[in-house]
C-alpha cells in the first residue's frame, strides 16, 4: 500500500488570489479534506501538507518561528483566500486527520523559484517587465515602476532547495510538527529588481508605485528547526537568479517576437 500521501497541490500566484479567490478556496479546502479522507480510507501512515509563509500575514517577529500566530487581518479582501485556505488545510490535516490516525507533518515554504515557476509571480513578473520595457533600447538603462516603495522584503528559496527541504521535512520530521522551509537571506525587492536587472545586462532605476492592500512589509524565515534535521540550502540568490532569468528572457523574448 502508499505509505505517504503528499498533498502539494493549490492555485498560487498573487494575482489569482484578487482575481479568482472562489477557485483558491476551493482546491484549496476540499483538495486537503478530499486527500485526507482518502488517505484515512485507505489506511495511508503519513500525510504531508505544503503550507505557506501567507498563514503569518505580517509577522510579529522576523526572522519568524513556526510558533508565530496565524491571522486573517481583513476578511472581506479576497487576497486572504490563499492563507485563510492554508489555515483551514492545517487545521484540516492536524485535527482532522490526525486525530484519526494520520501521521501528520507540514513545512511552510517562503517563496520558492526557479525556471518554469509560471508567470503569476514576483521574480517572472519583473523580468517580463524588464524584457519588455528594454526590448530594442540601446541604451540599457530603464525606468521601472514597482509595488511599493521597494523597501518590502522577502526570502528567496531556490527550487532545489525546495524540493530538498520538503523531502528532510516530510520524510525525517515529527508526527504533528510544522516545519519552516526557505533560506534566512532577506533581501528588499528593490534590491532584486537590481539584481535581475544586472543579470540581464539592464540598469534599473526604481520607481514607488502603490501596494495592494494585504501586503507583507517584511518575511523570513527562521530555518533552525529543519536544519535540526539536516536541511540546509545551497543555492543563495544571485546564483538562483543566474539559473532562472535566462530561462524568463528566453520565453518572453519569443512571445514578443510571436
Amino acid at each position: 500500500g502508499v505509505h505517504t500521501v503528499w498533498h502539494l497541490a493549490y492555485i498560487n500566484g498573487t494575482r489569482f488570489f484578487y482575481e479568482r479567490p472562489d477557485d483558491v478556496l476551493e482546491v484549496g479546502i476540499k483538495g486537503a479534506l478530499n486527500t485526507i479522507e482518502a488517505a484515512l480510507n485507505n489506511d495511508v501512515t503519513r500525510y504531508v501538507l505544503a503550507s505557506t509563509s501567507e498563514t503569518y500575514n505580517n509577522p510579529t517577529h522576523v526572522p519568524t518561528t513556526e510558533s508565530e500566530r496565524l491571522m486573517i487581518p481583513d476578511i472581506t479582501n479576497p487576497r486572504f483566500s490563499y492563507g485563510g485556505g492554508k489555515i483551514t488545510s492545517e487545521l484540516l490535516t492536524l485535527h482532522y486527520g490526525g486525530h484519526r490516525g494520520l501521521e501528520t507533518v507540514i513545512f511552510r515554504p517562503h517563496n520558492i523559484y526557479g525556471p518554469d515557476m509560471g508567470h503569476e509571480h514576483v521574480i517572472p513578473e519583473i523580468v517580463e517587465r524588464i524584457v519588455k520595457v528594454s526590448n530594442g533600447l540601446t541604451d540599457k538603462s530603464i525606468d521601472l515602476e514597482i509595488q511599493g516603495d521597494g523597501s518590502e522584503t522577502r526570502a528567496f528559496c531556490f527550487v532545489t532547495d525546495g524540493a530538498s527541504g520538503a523531502r528532510i521535512a516530510g520524510e525525517k520530521g515529527a508526527p504533528g510538527e510544522i516545519y519552516h522551509l526557505g533560506t534566512p537571506e532577506e533581501i528588499s525587492i528593490r534590491h532584486l529588481v537590481e539584481l535581475i536587472g544586472k543579470t540581464m545586462g539592464v540598469e534599473i532605476n526604481v520607481v514607488p508605485g502603490p501596494l495592494r492592500a494585504g501586503g507583507t512589509p517584511r518575511r523570513c524565515p527562521d530555518i533552525t528547526k529543519l536544519e535540526g534535521l539536516g536541511y540546509e540550502p545551497q543555492v543563495m540568490i544571485e546564483a538562483g537568479l543566474a539559473k532562472t532569468v535566462p530561462w524568463y528572457v528566453e520565453h518572453a523574448l519569443a512571445s514578443l517576437e510571436a
